[in-house]
């Protein structure tokens, strides 16, 4: 009769700490993913502050200034690219794996 309660014994936290180790695995899967989607966020936050330099450029050299020199984004792993064609400014701000575009339509006024 002793031996066979043993038994239930070691059964019964074997059990408990595979639910323990299930638990604390699925924790830190979620905690690395929160991680990761923070990450991206500041990524898509620079890409769009890059994208926004290109116009904000774009728009000096038309109206102020049109030999103005392209700006040095110090710091900061973002790049952007502008095309012009016509009236549409676009801009394309890139930091690591996020890009994001910026689109600027010109209407003159009447």
């Amino acid at each position: 009769m002793r031996n066979e309660s043993g038994q239930a014994m070691v059964f019964t936290i074997v059990i408990v700490m595979g639910a323990l180790i299930g638990a604390t695995v699925i924790a830190g899967s979620i905690m690395i993913r929160q991680i990761r989607q923070s990450v991206q966020s500041i990524d898509s936050t620079k890409a769009i502050f890059a994208a926004e330099t290109g116009i904000e450029l774009e728009l000096y050299r038309a109206y102020k200034d049109p030999t103005y020199p392209a700006p040095v984004l110090v710091r900061s792993e973002a790049t952007y690219n502008v095309s012009v064609l016509e009236n549409i400014i676009k801009s394309v701000g890139k930091s690591r794996t996020s890009s994001r575009a910026l689109q600027l339509t010109l209407t003159p006024l009447p």
